[in-house]
């Protein structure tokens, strides 16, 4: 009769029911955090290529300016 009356007793229920909850969250959490990490990587990287391509005109603009003094 002991196991059937370990099925019955719900006085834990709502601890575990707020555990699955919290792990959820977290688990929802760790995913936002991945994809947004690797949304502004790649976004820092095509900024870091379009200031390097602008730079690099602008140093070969200077550099023409120079030439005609």
């Amino acid at each position: 009769m002991m196991p059937w009356r370990l099925l019955e007793e719900e006085e834990g229920q709502g601890s575990i029911e707020y555990i699955f909850i919290v792990g959820g969250v977290i688990v929802a959490a760790i995913v936002i955090f991945v994809v947004y990490a690797s949304m502004t990587k790649s976004g820092g990287t095509s900024l870091n290529q379009s200031a390097n391509e602008s730079f690099g005109k602008v140093k070969s603009r200077i550099q023409e300016v120079s030439n005609t003094i």
